[in-house]
């Protein structure tokens, strides 16, 4: 019986502690991330544009060797970030525009200053966007390419720190029509190789 109270009186001591716990205790902190970039602009065909969202009120730090990675992409052509004369395009495409690689399926873009900047810091520090993403990393395949979730990852030191989807160039999906064009064109051959075995 005693124990059974002990229990009582401790469980209600917890609900009354967590009772009183600040609501901000339970929200989770949301890191960097990739968003289609908000520019009021359209791209022109065939390209897909991005921005670095930074909600932590501390920001974030890139060093040498950090990127910014997608991938899960179809048809890739090229890929770069604007240096234009926006201040957020200016500041994303001075640390990432020197470093950039991409393959038909993937974008890296590595955090590198301009080899002809010696005064340049060894790293740079992204401060809270305050709802203004710093833009614009650029992806370009081919015109009309299918619309779809890709990956994207940001590493640091060799860690994914950040990662999530966005809206991106993927294959894509034959339509309903042609599976069957498809399909039915293999039946005909089978049809057409038997009738073949059975003639001869």
């Amino acid at each position: 019986m005693a124990k059974i109270k002990t229990l009582r009186l401790g469980l209600a001591a917890l609900l009354v502690l967590l009772g009183s716990v600040s609501p901000a205790w339970c929200t989770s902190i949301v890191g960097a991330s990739i968003v289609v970039d908000p520019d009021p602009g359209t791209p022109p065909a065939g390209e897909y544009w991005y921005s670095l969202a930074v909600p932590e009120p501390n920001g974030i730090t890139f060093n040498p060797g950090d990127k910014i990675y997608f991938y899960g992409m179809s048809g890739v052509r090229g890929a770069f970030a604007n240096t234009g004369q926006v201040a957020a395009d200016a500041e994303l495409g001075f640390a990432f525009a020197n470093d950039v690689s991409f393959t038909a399926s993937t974008a890296t873009f590595g955090f590198a200053f301009p080899p002809s900047c010696t005064t340049c810091p060894t790293s740079d520090t992204f401060p809270n966007d305050q709802g203004a993403p710093y833009g614009t990393l650029v992806i370009d395949p081919p015109a009309g390419s299918t619309l779809g979730p890709i990956d994207w990852a940001i590493i640091q030191d060799g860690v994914t720190t950040f990662s999530g989807t966005v809206e991106g160039p993927v294959a894509a999906t034959p339509e309903p029509s042609s599976l069957l064009l498809l399909c039915t064109g293999l039946l005909g051959l089978v049809g057409a190789k038997k009738f073949k075995l059975l003639v001869s």
